[in-house]
């Protein structure tokens, strides 16, 4: 739990180094914190992710690893429906990689992986992922409906990993469930039986 406690700590100083207006509008002070949540946005869960893996415990590992299965694959469809929609960008009309937004599929597929296992990190991540994509379209990056996208085609692969036997990348990342062997009572017999794919011995 302690190296939970240590990723959440780095989300907080990197917010708390952002400058907040607290009186009156101030549009430089609000792009200040849009810049450094679309700067950091992707690497907390990526890296959130990969220390799981490599220091957490075993449930830890297997958030680690499921996540690292959604993310790869939420990357990849992100990439490809960038490349077959070609939707320019608020900032430049001339951009073809609009839709959907990178930064809102990566932490919301983290968010509902995190969240799967653990409530109170999950509203953490999801409050994390709506933080960066507000900062997609604050700096004019996405419209509305791109980040939306994103966040839709996130949350939708990350479910898909969880329900997976192995993850979406089938055993690649996640590793797969073991076969359960189960022993049934016979009625009227001493010994059990072991049954295997529907074959008695």
């Amino acid at each position: 739990m302690y190296r939970c406690n240590l990723a959440a700590a780095v989300i907080v100083v990197v917010i708390l180094r952002c400058p907040v207006a607290l009186a009156a509008p101030q549009p430089d002070l609000s792009s200040n914190l849009a810049n450094t949540l679309t700067h950091v946005g992707i690497s907390v869960p990526v890296l959130t992710a990969a220390s799981l893996v490599v220091v957490g415990d075993e449930k830890q590992r297997q958030v680690g690893r499921q996540s690292a299965d959604a993310l790869v694959v939420t990357a990849a469809a992100t990439r490809l429906l960038k490349e077959i929609t070609d939707q320019s960008r608020p900032y430049d009309p001339q951009a073809t990689d609009g839709f959907p937004s990178g930064h809102a599929s990566i932490t919301f597929t983290f968010a509902r992986c995190i969240a799967d296992e653990y409530e109170d990190w999950g509203k953490l991540a999801y409050l994390w992922a709506a933080g960066v994509s507000w900062s997609r379209v604050r700096r004019e990056e996405h419209s509305i409906p791109q980040v939306l996208a994103g966040a839709a085609l996130g949350t939708y692969i990350a479910d898909r990993s969880i329900h997976s036997d192995g993850g979406l990348l089938k055993g690649l990342i996640v590793k797969e469930t073991p076969l359960a062997f189960t022993i049934q009572p016979t009625e009227g017999l001493i010994t059990p039986r072991l049954s295997l794919w529907h074959t008695s011995w």
